[in-house]
């Protein structure tokens, strides 16, 4: 699909003790840096949803590793064979849509920020000259 998606999934090829956490990690960012892209309108909604199913795919490998019944479970053949078949469907992707490595590099390059948890307290301004409306309004509860 784009650079950093095949480098991703090349870097899970290449471990040798691949954990579901290791494969999870990886399609959480690759997801949150595709809904950044989508919602500052750097791509547009085909191609977020055509990258779906290759994530949702990567989400099926970490779920087949992770299966109560041992003899369902993933060995780590079984997961080199999807990582695969994941890797040849994102060459398919990135030659429809070109230009899309560049969005997600730039989002790796970022970093992710932390987010702020956001206080629910709500700042009016009001003029000094009535702070007894101010006051009144701000010992009323409207949250």
């Amino acid at each position: 699909m784009c650079m950093i998606m095949k480098t991703s999934v090349e870097y899970l090829l290449s471990k040798e003790n691949l954990t579901p956490e290791d494969i999870e990690k990886e399609v959480d960012f690759l997801q949150k840096a595709l809904a950044d892209a989508r919602k500052t309108g750097k791509i547009d909604i085909t191609t977020y949803l055509d990258v779906g199913p290759i994530l949702t795919s990567l989400r099926m490998v970490v779920s087949m590793m992770r299966h109560w019944k041992p003899e369902a479970r993933y060995n780590a053949v079984q997961v080199g064979d999807e990582l695969r078949k994941i890797y040849s469907r994102m060459l398919e992707a990135e030659e429809k849509y070109p230009g899309i490595d560049k969005i997600l590099e730039e989002y790796r390059k970022k970093g992710e920020k932390k987010e702020r948890k956001r206080s629910r307290q709500v700042r009016f301004r009001v003029p000094k000259h009535r702070k007894g409306v101010r006051k009144k309004y701000m010992h009323r509860q409207y949250f």
